[in-house]
């Protein structure tokens, strides 16, 4: 069972995967997100789908 998990806090995000880290940028550049609407990209010709897609913003 998957249970992925994209984290934004202050500057940085994180997305993980069944405990491992798959991704994390950095961009000090713009202030930190605190809401809005999440896009997923995928590349061409992708398909995927989710389950327990959680976001939350670590303090």
């Amino acid at each position: 069972m998957n249970n992925e998990q994209v984290c934004l806090g202050g500057e940085f995000a994180t997305l993980t995967n069944n405990g491992s880290m798959l991704c994390r940028g950095e961009n000090t550049d713009v202030p930190p997100v605190r809401e809005g609407q999440i896009g997923l990209r995928h590349m061409f010709a992708r398909s995927a789908r989710y389950r327990d897609f959680e976001v939350f913003v670590r303090n």
